[in-house]
This record gives C-alpha cells, sequence and structure tokens, in this order.
C-alpha cells in the first residue's frame, strides 16, 4: 500500500511540473507576469493547481487534503523550477544528515 501511495504521489508531481512548466514557459512574457520571478510564478502555479486537483478529486476535502495540495504543489514547483535531480539531491543530503545523527 505504502509503495502504491509514493507511486501515485510522484505520478502527481511529475504531472503538476509538466504542467507548471509549460504554463509558466507560455505566460511568463505576459506583461503583468514580466514583473514578478519567474520562480514565485512557478510556485503560484503549483500551488494553484495542486489546490484544482485536491477540488476536482472526488469524496470530501478535508484539511489533511487541502494541506497534502499545498505540500505536493510546492514539491511539483521545486521540481518544475530546479529538475528532479536538485531534489534527488537535496534529499540524499538531508537523509546522510539523519544518518550522522543517529549513526
Amino acid at each position: 500500500m505504502e509503495g502504491q501511495f509514493a507511486a501515485e504521489t510522484l505520478s502527481a508531481i511529475g504531472l503538476l511540473a509538466l504542467l507548471i512548466a509549460v504554463v509558466t514557459e507560455l505566460t511568463k512574457n505576459l506583461p503583468r507576469l514580466k514583473t514578478i520571478p519567474t520562480d514565485l510564478q512557478a510556485l503560484a502555479e503549483g500551488v494553484v493547481f495542486s489546490l484544482a486537483m485536491v477540488l476536482c478529486g472526488s469524496g470530501g476535502v478535508g484539511w489533511q487534503q487541502v494541506g497534502n495540495g499545498l505540500v505536493r504543489g510546492v514539491f511539483a514547483a521545486f521540481v518544475a523550477t530546479y529538475g528532479w535531480e536538485k531534489l534527488g539531491g537535496l534529499a540524499q543530503r538531508l537523509l546522510h544528515r539523519e544518518e550522522e545523527r543517529h549513526g
């Protein structure tokens, strides 16, 4: 069950990252959006798209789903902006630091 949840979460983040990258590239040169940093635009899009996914999903919407949507949106914006390699490197550093602390 945990493996399925991880696969679904990574798939959702990947699809969101693709959507964010495409929308950002298409809209970043619009007059009103030229004034804000592209990273901030990607972050806002990630949160909005992720919350839209939560609201369009089946069943009731609770605080846990909204919180998960916000976190998913931030991760998707990070992946869309910096790539999977940077996220993987950050995760490895955090895991290595945790091992040093407990090891």
